[in-house]
């Protein structure tokens, strides 16, 4: 197999095949490149595939789906670990954070378009419990978020957040720190257009829980407000 990233040919052998839990009784082989070391193919029921063709479903799904079957689980590493974390790097002076596995009660949702898995997010629900500090989380919070370079700046983060909010309409939601400089954009331009989660989009911190949440629609005024300070001086 040839990689895509530095064209150097690859053979199938275990010196370069890693096997990666994905939970849920679900694994998947990784074949990393000899010589860039990034993936060049994913095995996943006996069949090796690019992560390109991992990401093509036969059946032309649109729109947001919800993470059911084992495939789909292969999917979302083939975007969270491959092609975020791999192809494009996430950034730490934008605040693009390397994103862990979801737990086995995150709710995963997969955004396809004409049978392309471009980008997904993830739920922690509400009374989620996190048992390294036995603490709940406070309200719905999404923890990752990602979008395919490619397919960036089409209102496909806004989309992300109509979804999330039609799913669970009047509720708080809360947005896991750090906000990547992106998703701030996205969130500032959702709040001038609906006024009525102003009051219910936080940034949290941990679980959201008492002290640690902050309201996002009050950040990007103070934020406003000390541009113009500063522009005036």
């Amino acid at each position: 197999m040839q990689c895509s990233r530095c064209s150097h040919l690859m053979s199938i052998s275990d010196e370069h095949v890693a096997e990666m839990d994905l939970g849920q009784s679900v694994t998947v082989k990784q074949l990393n490149c000899s010589s860039c070391d990034k993936c060049v193919a994913l095995s996943f029921s006996d069949a090796w595939n690019t992560p390109e063709d991992i990401l093509t479903d036969d059946t032309e799904r649109n729109g947001w789906f919800e993470v059911s079957s084992p495939r789909d689980r292969v999917v979302c590493y083939a975007l969270s670990q491959i092609m975020y974390r791999q192809f494009e790097v996430p950034e730490e002076e934008r605040e693009e954070a390397i994103f862990d596995q979801p737990d086995p009660t995150d709710i995963v949702m997969i955004f396809w378009l004409k049978g392309q898995a471009i980008g997904f997010y993830t739920i922690k629900p509400k009374g989620s419990l996190v048992e390294r500090t036995m603490e709940h989380y406070a309200m719905h919070t999404l923890d990752t978020a990602y979008v395919r370079s490619v397919k960036r700046r089409q209102g496909y983060g806004m989309r992300m957040l109509q979804n999330i909010t039609s799913s669970y309409p009047g509720n708080d939601i809360g947005f896991s720190k750090p906000i990547s400089f992106s998703m701030w954009k996205v969130l500032r331009k959702y709040l001038q257009h609906n006024a009525d989660y102003r009051n219910k989009f936080w940034e949290i911190e941990g679980t959201g829980g008492e002290g640690n949440q902050k309201l996002i629609w009050y950040a990007i005024k103070f934020q406003d407000k000390k541009k113009k300070t500063l522009h005036n001086e």
